[in-house]
Parts: C-alpha cells; sequence; structure tokens
C-alpha cells in the first residue's frame, strides 16, 4: 500500500497522464463494452484517488480558494443569505449543508440553454442568484462563491460527468475521447477536500419558459473516492497552489 500511494503522489503520475488508452477501439459486443466499461472505472478511481491524495496534503493556497471572485456589491444579496445561515449554525459541515441546501433548492436547471444555447443563460454567482436559472457551472459558481463569503475554501473542479443519460458504450467513448462535459464542487472543512455536485442533487427544472419544481436529494454530497468515481472524473482544476509561499500553475495533460 505505501508503494502504491507513493506512486500515485508522483507529479508525473498526477499532471501528466497519457492520453492514449486502451479502449479506444470499437466494441463489437454488449460484453466487451461492459468489460471496457470496468477498466475505465478502474482508471478513474486511480486518477481521482491520485489527485485526491496530492491535494489533501494540503499544498494548495487556501487563502486563494477562501476568496470570493465577486465584488462585495455584486455579491450583496446571496452574502445576505450566508450571514443568516451563519447565525443559524454551529459548525462549517452545517453551514456548507445549508449552503448546498440553498443552492440546489432554489436555483433551476435551464434546459433552455442546454438545448439551445443561443438562447443564453447564467453564469456568475449573483446572476445566478437573480434570476434563479443556470447549467451546472451556474451551480458550480454559487455554491463556490458562497462558501468563501463563509470563508471556507472552496473550487471548481472540471471534466467528465457519466450520468445514466449515456449508455454504457457511450460512456466509453467519452472517457476515450477527453471530454470535459460537466463542473462541481469541493470545499474545505475539517483539515480535508469534500466531494459535491448541487446540479445533479437539484431536481429543479427550466423549460418552455417555466420553472417547475422538483425534489431535491443528497446523493452527491460528501461523497467518497469511490463514490464520486461512479460518477465523475477530473480533467481539469483552478490549479493555483502554492508551496513554500510560491506561486505555481500546474495543468494536468490528458
Amino acid at each position: 500500500m505505501k508503494k502504491i500511494i507513493a506512486a500515485l503522489l508522483s507529479l508525473i503520475v498526477i499532471f501528466s497522464f497519457a492520453s492514449a488508452t486502451s479502449f479506444e477501439k470499437a466494441f463489437p459486443s454488449a460484453k466487451a463494452v461492459s468489460y471496457a466499461l470496468t477498466q475505465v472505472r478502474k482508471e478513474i478511481y486511480n486518477r481521482n484517488y491520485a489527485f485526491r491524495s496530492y491535494a489533501d496534503k494540503n499544498i494548495f493556497d487556501l487563502e486563494y480558494f477562501r476568496t470570493p471572485t465577486e465584488s462585495s456589491e455584486k455579491r450583496a444579496e446571496y452574502e445576505k443569505v450566508v450571514r443568516d445561515l451563519e447565525a443559524s449554525t454551529s459548525s462549517d459541515a452545517e453551514l456548507v449543508r445549508n449552503i448546498y441546501l440553498v443552492v440546489t433548492s432554489y436555483i433551476y436547471y435551464d434546459y433552455d440553454y442546454y438545448y439551445n444555447s443561443s438562447k443564453g443563460t447564467y453564469f456568475d454567482a449573483s446572476d445566478v442568484f437573480k434570476y434563479r436559472r443556470t447549467v451546472c457551472e451556474g451551480y458550480a459558481n454559487l455554491f463556490i462563491e458562497m462558501c468563501r463569503v463563509a470563508g471556507i475554501p472552496a473550487r471548481k473542479p472540471e471534466g467528465l460527468g457519466l450520468s445514466n443519460l449515456y449508455t454504457e458504450d457511450q460512456q466509453v467513448q467519452l472517457y476515450t475521447n477527453n471530454i470535459i462535459n460537466h463542473s462541481w464542487c469541493e470545499y474545505y472543512i475539517d483539515g480535508k477536500w469534500h466531494f459535491c455536485d448541487p446540479t445533479w442533487d437539484s431536481g429543479n427544472t427550466y423549460s418552455d419558459g417555466e420553472f417547475h419544481d422538483q425534489i431535491w436529494n443528497w446523493r452527491f454530497f460528501d461523497l467518497s473516492v469511490s463514490q464520486y468515481s461512479d460518477t465523475h472524473l477530473t480533467r481539469h482544476y483552478e490549479t493555483l497552489f502554492s508551496v513554500d509561499g510560491l506561486l505555481y500553475l500546474v495543468t494536468e495533460t490528458t
């Protein structure tokens, strides 16, 4: 186990994953596709575990990830909500859960934009909070900004989301083609980074110009690496971090 962990923490392994895989061929049978998907799942877990092991060494610049990106004027409305939540909670863990609940229950997934991007939608946290509709990037931006307003470091990974909308064959092809199709969140409390995906826990939808309320859930909140790896593969991070006071920008090649 020590040898495995040591290998995973190598910068070369973590940040220079080779793009070539053994799964790039067409699969003529369901059995072959199923086997290929099993191998993909294993590699997804290995990649996520490697990055997580490295990230939990706490070399990331927490102050950078704790600092809101929107001005005090732009974030004023959702900052009021955060302050109210702070007044009624006793721990960072409880506060993050309440922020997550606000985002997943208050915001709607914009299917009008998803199916026709010419219609436009909202991505900045303040606009998402005001107009209440967006896609995954906007959900992530709002959750992250609200966490940062509360002084909780948060960041936005991007990568491959493998939902049940895709067949097994499509999942394999998405993986082998290095597709980036989703954004989600991580937050830092109790000495470690935690995964969550507010988009997938928000059942609310916006379509045909109307808001549709649905039931939200906690399925993708505070996931383990194993659970997370069933559906998410990190391809890109906000990768600014510090070591010994020096800032570095690392690009993960896939």
